[in-house]
């Protein structure tokens, strides 16, 4: 008797329950913070703990809100974003660890016309049954990446040599998954 082929389960990201952030330092004093607004994406896995799985995330550029119009008009020009050229931010994982502290999701992350490798360390939260029957997956991920190494390079440097924007920045990452019937 052949064994059984695992299910396939695919899993589709609630945007209105998930959020992406990430913030940069201005004048290494105080944290900018940002959301993507408008973001989707699959996840597909055999494993119930989707220690196989693959996944794409797709951020739609423009819709990056800072909650202050002046910095949200420069962040989608070409000094940043370029959104008009790059509609879309990409992560597609290449691979998924199970480690103590979590899974280490390694993948590709494409902003304008660069790939950078990266790494994301995800914290499983869980699965759920919402009110109307379908399965719920949360997931919480954090990751640093160089904001230059991605070509977002403006910045400024004040009189005293400072400069106005840290290369570091810290993404943060909330997403519900609803698994597809």
């Amino acid at each position: 008797m052949r064994e059984a082929l695992p299910l396939h389960q695919t899993w589709v990201i609630d945007p209105v329950y998930s959020r992406i952030r990430f913030e940069v330092r201005y004048l290494d004093l105080a944290p900018v913070t940002g959301w993507f607004t408008q973001l989707e994406g699959v996840i597909r896995t055999t494993a119930h703990d989707f220690q196989d799985a693959t996944a794409e995330v797709i951020l739609y550029a423009d819709s990056v809100d800072t909650a202050h119009a002046v910095r949200d008009a420069q962040l989608r020009s070409a000094d940043f974003f370029d959104v008009t050229r790059f509609p879309v931010l990409r992560f597609r994982s290449t691979s998924v660890t199970r480690r103590s502290e979590g899974l280490r999701v390694a993948g590709l992350l494409d902003v304008k016309d660069t790939t950078l490798v990266t790494q994301l360390l995800v914290q499983d939260l869980g699965r759920a049954v919402d009110p109307y029957g379908n399965t719920r997956a949360g997931f919480s991920f954090q990751t640093i990446v160089n904001r230059r190494f991605l070509h977002l390079d403006w910045n400024q440097v004040t009189d005293a040599g400072q400069p106005l924007l840290s290369e570091e920045v810290q993404v943060y990452g909330d997403l519900q998954l609803l698994q597809v019937r």
